[in-house]
């Protein structure tokens, strides 16, 4: 929609959840990482580490900042 929105990339250990063109997303659990302008990320260790609601609500966020 509009653009890139996100991607996974493999880390040493772990999977990363990237998110484009979102200086900040909400983040009740303080999951979100980063420190770029437009980029932020969460780090997936384990299946434990996926709570695919707010996965969910992330990129569905981050689609509607691609669209304003």
């Amino acid at each position: 929609m509009d653009g890139k929105v996100c991607y996974l990339a493999a880390g040493n250990g772990y999977i990363s959840l990237e998110f484009f063109n979102v200086a900040s997303l909400s983040d009740p659990d303080g999951r979100i990482e980063g420190t770029g302008k437009k980029m932020r990320h969460a780090k997936v260790r384990s299946l434990a580490d996926v709570n695919v609601e707010q996965v969910a609500a992330w990129v569905r966020e981050a689609v509607a900042l691609n669209q304003g």
